[in-house]
């Protein structure tokens, strides 16, 4: 779900029924670097199989099931044979561990700060037309 923000409209909802994906692929730990990296198999690309129901927009216009189901699932497959023994996906494991411990911080410390970013580019962009 894509929610719109700073009062901008939604982009519209993902809604996942079910997913199977059928590959072969390979995968390396990184201990000291705490991730993952995983390639998809040339010979065996991934074949994906989902339910999925996608609506665009504030209306939720509700697409056609052969884009929903069948384009974005071949689109998606496609993304994921760029991932090769040359360039593989890395999942970094220690931004989850990060990315929880952040979500525990005050609401009014992170909106504090969201001011100081939007003033400094404020700055910045006020410095540069001078």
């Amino acid at each position: 779900f894509a929610r719109g923000h700073n009062g901008l409209p939604s982009l519209g909802t993902l809604e996942l029924r079910s997913l199977r994906v059928d590959t072969s692929s390979l995968a390396w730990w990184d201990v000291f670097d705490g991730a993952i990296e995983l390639a998809f198999k040339k010979d065996a690309p991934p074949v994906i199989d989902w339910n999925i129901e996608v609506a665009m927009g504030t209306p939720r216009l509700p697409l056609p099931s052969c884009i929903e189901d069948a384009f974005l699932a071949w689109l998606t497959g496609m993304v994921m044979r760029s991932f090769n023994r040359a360039y593989p996906l890395k999942v970094d494991l220690d931004a989850s561990s990060t990315a929880k411990e952040g979500s525990e911080c005050d609401e009014e410390e992170v909106r504090g700060e969201e001011e100081e970013v939007v003033k400094d580019a404020t700055l910045d962009l006020a410095s540069a037309k001078a």
